[in-house]
């Protein structure tokens, strides 16, 4: 059954793309992995059926810095999910009548069917959703993954921490056939370097989060929201209050603006010219202050500035035109710098990774006689680019 909020405006498209870097997107795996019928071990790598909950790794997450979910009898209730071995070979049989080990996995899921990491909690948005191919994000996102061979449904997604499982395994994942119908001596597999590049991934990722816990009430946030999104149908409830122009808060961890905020940060005028869409770009900056970024040099086709981000960088995308829509709307309004406009026209068709740097700068020195020189330079500061300033 297709969820109702599909059908709402400013739901994200759900058709599959590409990374056009990544070769397993233009040649995906399509050989059979066959599992081996008399093996003794679930090897590292393949993809088993786990009964476990999907909040089970999220609330190990937050167990880490002590904040817990739900009585963990709550979470243990769930059905058979794909699940792919992480950490060592498990047993497939018991020996004797040893009891057989508990077995450490990342989980995939479709999260009720959630296609884009914009309608998802911000724990799983800017840190442990990882899509798997085919998916919708990819062409956008920072890092996505194939199985051998390709997974059979769309828009599917990884949680990128390891659980260490109780639950019943009962056998690998199956691949089905064009009727639906599961052959259980075909199955699904990650490759070895596969394999090390995702626990690579997941460590950072970790990592990350625990310095954005740091930030005051960053943790009680991502768990207020998380709770919401464990029921379906009051998440359901907020999806359909936030689309489509609020789409951004779905995540939960912006406040919206108080009304004394919202008069101090009101469109400035000069001389009775305004500043259309001044506050969603004002938010978009807001956002990018909120996150730590790493800067890093490229060589394709010269030097060139990348941004990283927790946030998605579907979304940073997604801002960056919204960004050149808003900046262009603001030329409209007669601001007296206009020179900057056909850089940024001719920017956006040669390489979208500058836009967001353009566009932030063009809005600074457009701005600064107005009163938010400060706030431009901040968002400078943070992405290390404050020598743009002064060109």
């Amino acid at each position: 059954m297709v969820p109702s909020w599909k059908s709402l405006p400013g739901v994200p498209s759900s058709a599959p793309t590409q990374d056009v870097a990544c070769s397993s997107c233009s040649n995906p795996a399509s050989r059979w992995y066959r599992h081996k019928p008399f093996a003794s071990h679930f090897l590292v790598g393949e993809v088993v059926s786990l009964r476990e909950s999907v909040h089970t790794p999220i609330d190990a997450i937050f167990k880490t810095a002590k904040l817990a979910l739900h009585p963990v009898e709550g979470l243990k209730a769930g059905g058979y999910r794909p699940a792919i071995v992480v950490d060592k070979p498990r047993l497939i049989h018991p020996i004797g009548t040893q009891e057989l080990p508990a077995i450490t996995a990342y989980l995939l899921t479709s999260y009720r069917d959630i296609h884009s990491s914009k309608l998802l909690p911000a724990i799983l948005k800017d840190h442990f959703a990882i899509p798997i191919s085919p998916h919708c994000e990819i062409e956008s996102c920072t890092y996505h993954l194939h199985t051998s061979p390709e997974w059979q449904k769309p828009n599917r997604w990884l949680i990128a921490y390891p659980v260490t499982s109780g639950g019943t395994v009962c056998g690998p994942w199956s691949w089905e056939n064009a009727r639906g119908v599961a052959q259980e001596d075909l199955s699904f597999k990650i490759g070895v370097n596969d394999m090390d590049e995702l626990q690579s991934v997941c460590d950072e990722r970790m990592n990350i989060w625990t310095e954005c816990c740091a930030k005051k009430g960053y943790l009680e946030k991502c768990a207020e929201t998380y709770r919401i999104f464990m029921n379906s149908a009051a998440w359901e409830s907020r999806i359909r209050q936030f689309l489509p122009d609020r789409i951004h808060e779905i995540a939960g961890i912006y406040d919206a603006p108080q009304e004394s905020q919202c008069e101090q940060d009101s469109p400035a005028t000069s001389g009775g010219i305004s500043f259309p869409g001044l506050e969603p770009l004002l938010h978009v900056v807001n956002t990018i202050m909120a996150f730590p970024h790493r800067i890093q040099e490229g060589n394709t086709g010269g030097t060139r500035l990348r941004y990283h981000t927790t946030l998605q960088k579907s979304e940073l995308l997604c801002d960056s035109h919204e960004l050149m829509r808003l900046v262009l709307q603001m030329s409209k309004g007669n601001l007296k710098t206009m020179n900057p406009w056909p850089l940024v026209v001719d920017l956006v068709k040669q390489d979208i990774d500058n836009v967001l740097h353009v566009l932030l700068g063009t809005a600074w020195r457009s701005c600064q006689g107005f009163g938010f020189s400060r706030l431009f330079k901040d968002a400078y500061s943070v992405l290390s680019l404050s020598p743009l300033l002064s060109s």
